[in-house]
């Protein structure tokens, strides 16, 4: 999976620390929220984002089959990135659409 970490904080200098923290955090499951250090002290906050593609193919790994405006809604992106995302997803075989625009993973 593709993501895009994003850390905050007011001391840069301490970055060693801050991605020690939000790799804890990540491994605890969390994909936002504060950075807290090993001392307990609040030393930024962190935010993950996936990308579009890995966002629709994880939405229909857990749901199965879904018309492209459930991916959509589901994902929150509009319905012309979710196309494009299920359009790559075909092209690398990870995903076959069924009539109607319904979209599965290949099993």
């Amino acid at each position: 999976m593709k993501c895009t970490i994003t850390i905050t904080t007011d001391d840069p200098t301490e970055l060693s620390r801050l991605i020690c923290a939000a790799l804890a955090a990540i491994e605890e499951g969390e994909t936002n929220g504060p950075l807290i250090d090993c001392y307990g002290a609040r030393v930024g906050t962190f935010r993950i984002e996936q990308d579009e593609c890995d966002r629709v193919y994880q939405h229909l790994l857990k749901q199965g089959a879904a018309y492209i405006d459930e991916i959509a809604g589901a994902t929150g992106i509009s319905v012309h990135h979710a196309l494009s995302a299920v359009t790559i997803l075909e092209l690398k075989g990870k995903v076959r659409q069924f009539s109607g625009k319904r979209f599965a993973v290949r099993q």
